[in-house]
């Protein structure tokens, strides 16, 4: 069934808009879209505990960017889930982890391959296409950029944001239904108005976004809500979108790494906490 067709009897005059020299009727109508097309489930890459449940049955089969200021904790849970995964899912293909920052940023896993970015970038098309190009072959289970930023910064440009933000563009759009794509970011804009490298068209494309922070406690106010000590720092995380509505979008999450895993206890605070 074609969704938006009038019923019988009800279909107003023709009106004219004009001529389209550009305009092909056989393609246009190959992009209508039926039911079939919008029903049936979105599947993710299924983490374990915590983690699977903040993020609403695991990752979208496409782009989820960490964003936060250095020191945030990216990297971190950034290992965390790459590690449990090629651990989980390592009889499905491995995990691909690109460092682009430090070496020491990839874990060491048998079924992780890790990816040396740190010198001698290319330029952002080149690194796409290489990155991309790896994977079609090896078909990972997930792919890991530390960090976008990092690596898709070489340009001739004065500001390296665009090149960014079409290298994510593009990535997401590839991998979208197919792979699962953690790619960590640094932070931009002011507090209030804050947003992934490359800009607001990053946040918007992605399937899920997520802000990483690091409070420190400096007065007894800030300790309270933190519920620490003043002087102790704390790291936070919260989704603040995930496109399929299935993520725990309405709570801050704080992460405690532990043998057994990623712990994540939910903030209870009805205070916001400044960084």
């Amino acid at each position: 069934m074609v969704r938006g067709k009038p019923v019988d009897g009800q279909r107003q005059a023709r009106y004219d808009l004009g001529s389209f020299f550009q305009y092909e009727s056989d393609k246009v109508l190959k992009r209508v879209v039926t039911d079939d097309d919008v029903q049936g489930e979105f599947p993710r890459l299924e983490l374990y505990g915590d983690l699977n449940d903040a993020f609403g049955g695991g990752l979208p089969r496409g782009l989820t960017t960490f964003y936060g200021e250095g020191g945030s904790g990216k990297s971190k849970i950034c290992r965390e889930i790459a590690t449990s995964v090629a651990g989980s899912h390592g009889d499905k293909g491995p995990v691909v982890y690109v460092g682009a920052e430090a070496i020491t940023d990839i874990p060491q896993h048998k079924n992780i391959i890790g990816l040396k970015y740190t010198e001698n970038k290319p330029k952002y098309n080149k690194a796409v296409d290489e990155v991309l190009g790896f994977c079609q072959e090896q078909q990972p289970t997930l792919l890991v950029i530390d960090s976008a930023t990092k690596l898709f910064s070489k340009t001739d440009k004065a500001v390296e944001e665009a090149d960014v933000r079409s290298a994510l563009s593009q990535i997401e759009e590839r991998t979208e239904g197919h792979l699962a794509t953690i790619a960590t970011s640094e932070v931009r804009g002011s507090p209030g108005w804050e947003y992934p490298a490359g800009g607001q068209a990053v946040a918007h494309a992605c399937a899920m976004l997520v802000r990483m922070r690091r409070h420190e406690a400096t007065s007894e106010r800030e300790a309270r809500e933190l519920g620490e000590s003043i002087g102790t720092i704390t790291w936070t995380m919260s989704i603040e979108k995930d496109r399929e509505n299935q993520a725990d979008t309405a709570h801050l999450f704080k992460p405690e790494y532990t043998r057994r895993g990623l712990k994540l206890s939910k903030w209870e605070s009805d205070t916001d906490v400044d960084q």
